[in-house]
């Protein structure tokens, strides 16, 4: 029973943060392209121990001088009953030392949060970030035993749609992403179920 409750958690993970689904639904937002791991403040997954580094945000794509850093403001803190919590991932302007205001996230996997990405170019990212939309850059390629940083709408869709299956496929339409003309999903998926 255990085993297959762990199956639907690991199969259901996919997009569907509250700010992902009010950006996607604005009529002002421009279309989402996807999702950016960022590891260096969200590690690799749930409760994963690693040492957070700031990541640079710039105004425009190829700027030389960053006018912010993404960072973590609060480290997971592991509880003696077991689990993690407390993970907060925030924007701060100038190299402030203020407390920061949390990064607008989306899951692309369980416990999985990533940028929400609004456009790209070569290796920048133009992501959603509190009051408005910055530009980072990440490494032109991964090394082999990493996985991908950007994760588009469409692999995502066809993600979730492999991982529920053939028997669960009328559900699995019910919740996968369905994209209009203009780019913008009209529908978004369930991190936790097929």
């Amino acid at each position: 029973m255990c085993l297959r409750i762990l199956d639907k958690l690991l199969v259901t993970c996919l997009l569907a943060a509250p700010a992902l689904a009010a950006l996607a639904q604005s009529t002002q937002s421009p279309p989402i392209l996807g999702v950016l791991r960022l590891p260096e403040v969200f590690g690799n997954g749930p409760c994963d121990r690693f040492t957070p580094r700031e990541i640079p945000v710039f105004r425009t794509h190829g700027a030389r001088y960053p006018y912010a850093t993404i960072g973590v403001a609060s480290p997971w803190i592991f509880p003696a009953e077991g689990g993690c919590e407390g993970l907060r991932v925030v924007l701060r302007r100038d190299g402030s030392a203020s407390e920061g205001v949390s990064l607008p996230a989306a899951e692309f996997g369980y416990e999985k949060p990533g940028a929400i990405v609004l456009q790209h170019r070569s290796n920048w990212y133009e992501i959603a970030v509190p009051d408005g939309t910055g530009w980072v850059r990440v490494p032109d390629q991964p090394a082999k035993s990493e996985p991908v940083r950007f994760i588009s709408v469409g692999q995502l869709a066809s993600m979730f749609r492999d991982s529920c299956g053939q028997d669960r496929s009328a559900k699995a339409a019910s919740v996968r992403p369905r994209l209009g003309p203009d780019g913008r999903p009209t529908q978004w998926f369930s991190t936790r179920g097929c």
